[in-house]
């Protein structure tokens, strides 16, 4: 099971949750009225890195995506954080974005998300594309941050 980045751009789009979703076309446009965003789904995986190159180059800015439920997942956001920094071709603007936070099993704190985020100087948000709890917020925030660029 994966940290839920299909579902978060799913719903983000206006779509609605579902438990079991697969697939989303490779690209998505979110319309948020004063900004549109392409959005562009990456495994964190290591065979879908090495296919492609890096999946950072050209991203002007990217939701990175944990799960609450997976402390790896967690760990591996600081990693991600570091290729996106070294492979990026722009000063890539990033949110930090915690996954299902209205999970029972939780594994990673909340306070942890939030420190890692204020560690490397990026917004953090809390989201559940269950329920929408901050979905909207999260890519609002990224279309702030491409729009103020300095």
């Amino acid at each position: 099971m994966g940290v839920g980045k299909r579902n978060l751009a799913h719903r983000a789009s206006g779509g609605v949750f579902k438990e079991d979703i697969l697939t989303l076309p490779e690209e998505v446009e979110l319309n948020l009225g004063w900004v549109s965003l392409r959005l562009v789904a990456h495994s964190g995986e290591s065979r879908f890195r090495k296919v492609g190159g890096s999946p950072w180059r050209g991203a002007e800015g990217t939701i990175l995506c944990y799960d609450c439920q997976n402390a790896t997942s967690f760990w591996n956001s600081l990693k991600w954080f570091q290729e996106i920094q070294r492979y990026s071709d722009y000063d890539c603007r990033i949110v930090i974005v915690e996954t299902k936070n209205d999970a029972d099993n939780r594994t990673v704190l909340q306070d942890a998300g939030k420190l890692l985020a204020d560690l490397i100087g990026v917004p953090f948000f809390s989201t559940s594309s269950k329920s929408g709890v901050m979905v909207k917020e999260c890519f609002e925030e990224m279309g702030r941050l491409l729009l103020n660029e300095d």
